[in-house]
């Protein structure tokens, strides 16, 4: 259902939004174990948006200390609590720099369509 989210959003948007997504394993061991398995999956299995729409980075942190630097980066400018599962920590970046976290639950697309559109 996310992938598909992203895709649709990418589709749709694809000229004013890149996506960039950050698999982990810190949420019950769910991601798959190497970046090839996990790139294979989502650019052939579920349909993830392929550059210059999405962006898949290798497989890392993003709880705590440990979390990339970019991820802290972003949950420091928003505010945003630690996400409890995969598809939780979602962001926004506009052209000018601007980052809002985005909420948990199913308006996520509807949140990321309104403020493409106000870009």
């Amino acid at each position: 259902r996310e992938y598909q989210m992203m895709e649709s959003l990418s589709e749709q948007h694809g000229e004013k939004l890149a996506i960039l997504a950050f698999p982990t394993a810190e949420f019950g061991g769910q991601e798959l174990a190497t970046d090839a398995e996990i790139a294979d999956f989502a650019f052939t299995k579920a349909g993830f948006p392929k550059p210059p729409r999405g962006f898949l980075f290798s497989k890392g942190k993003v709880l705590g200390e440990e979390a990339r630097e970019v991820w802290k980066l972003m949950k420091e400018r928003t505010g945003a609590p630690e996400p409890d599962w995969n598809f939780q920590g979602k962001f926004l970046v506009s052209p000018d720099g601007a980052i809002s976290a985005l909420g948990k639950d199913d308006d996520v697309a509807w949140e990321v369509e309104t403020m493409v559109n106000e870009m």
